[in-house]
């Protein structure tokens, strides 16, 4: 059984993740905060440290080339036993406004993230991104 300093250890990496890593935009934390063989979920990231540093890398690129700028909002953080669930909003701002949820669960083992789920929420992400692929 995890304690409570144990659960609180656990939220502040995931928060760390989110708030210095991928909304901050320093990808060399990654390092210390992921374990090299972080296994992602999400089949549009790839596997490991490196997968995930591609991703977001390519991620910013989209960001910069679409004019868009994007802050993430943690709504909702639990945890529980080696895993942290986060509802997170995204507002993105820019040549196209938009607002999404999504549901992450993390698995943390030796004090790393070690594993990751997600499931995105958001309707007008995607009529938004079908208009803009229109012209």
């Amino acid at each position: 059984m995890n304690s409570m300093n144990d659960l609180e250890t656990n939220k502040t990496l995931v928060r760390s993740l989110f708030e210095d890593v991928i909304d901050g935009g320093d990808l060399s934390l990654a390092d210390q905060l992921l374990r090299p063989d972080y296994i992602e979920h999400n089949p549009s990231v790839g596997q490991g440290i490196e997968g995930f540093k591609a991703y977001f890398t390519g991620l910013e690129r989209t960001k910069k080339r679409l004019r868009v700028t994007s802050t993430m909002t943690i709504q909702h953080m639990l945890a529980e036993s080696d895993h942290v669930c986060v509802y997170i909003e995204t507002r993105m701002k820019g040549t196209l406004n938009l607002t999404f949820q999504a549901m992450e669960l993390f698995r943390i083992c030796d004090g790393k993230i070690a594993e990751h789920w997600d499931v995105i929420q958001g309707r007008g992400l995607l009529s938004s991104l079908v208009l803009l692929a229109s012209g």
